[in-house]
């Protein structure tokens, strides 16, 4: 599975579940969660560095 499917399969089932995040975009924490289970580093992805705080 590659990042971008993980990404959005995170992304719908975090928006199934009514999640809402106060600070960032709820695009943005599913790109980094899928990123983090993939093992990619987040620093290379173009992210804020406070999406991962």
């Amino acid at each position: 599975m590659n990042l971008v499917t993980l990404a959005q399969l995170i992304f719908l089932i975090l928006r199934n579940l009514n999640f809402k995040p106060r600070k960032h975009e709820l695009e943005d924490l599913a790109y980094a969660i899928a990123a983090y289970l993939l093992g990619v580093q987040v620093t290379k992805l173009g992210i804020p560095p406070s999406t991962l705080h």
